[in-house]
């Protein structure tokens, strides 16, 4: 299978998931700031994971092209899209799994804000895979990038997902989307979405 790791930064996840998937799966692992990129790559080649691991130093949007990305100094994840910044390459998580002949089974997602942007340009390959979908739900950072928690949950309820808090026994119940936005009004909190459909 394929797993798309939408902020990669230096690979906490990327690598995991490259051993999950094995020799014959993919990882895609999306990183738009340079440094985090080149630890990424170094790590992935120490891991000996190349051949499975796909580092794309872009970032994932609804659309492709160019967008702008503020870059945090002094924390590494805390780069962000903005109406000004860097200048960085925009790809779409449907461009990047078509043609892939495996199937898409999870989608990591943790993008400061942006992630909505994120789900917008993988709609092809959420409707034809029904991933599992891991992603962050940060209110604060949402609404700077004119959207909200409630807005997301909401566009992955409508998508046909149901949320999950991961405990350490493993996935918890489903819990209603009203529930996840009032867990989510104190601080982020990471979310488990499963399609309903599978």
């Amino acid at each position: 299978s394929t797993v798309i790791d939408v902020g990669a930064n230096i690979g906490f996840f990327t690598l995991r998931f490259g051993r999950w998937v094995g020799p014959t799966g993919r990882v895609i692992a999306i990183e738009p700031e340079g440094r985090n990129v080149a630890t990424l790559r170094r790590r992935v080649r120490r891991a000996g994971l190349q051949r499975v691991i796909d580092c794309v130093p872009a970032v994932a949007a609804e659309r492709a092209g160019e967008a702008q990305l503020a870059v945090t100094p002094a924390h590494p994840g805390g780069h962000h899209l903005a109406d000004e910044g860097e200048a960085v390459r925009a790809v779409t998580i449907d461009e990047l799994a078509a043609g892939d002949p495996r199937r898409v089974a999870l989608i990591k997602i943790d993008v400061q804000g942006a992630e909505l942007r994120v789900l917008h340009g993988a709609v092809r390959a959420i409707e034809t895979h029904r991933p599992a979908i891991f992603i962050e739900v940060d209110d604060p950072a949402l609404r700077r990038l004119g959207s909200s928690a409630r807005e997301l949950i909401a566009t992955l309820d409508t998508l046909g997902y149901v949320g999950h808090m991961l405990t350490r026994r493993g996935i918890g119940p489903s819990e209603t989307a009203e529930a996840l936005i009032a867990r989510s009004a104190d601080a982020y909190i990471d979310v488990l979405f499963l399609s309903e459909r599978r």
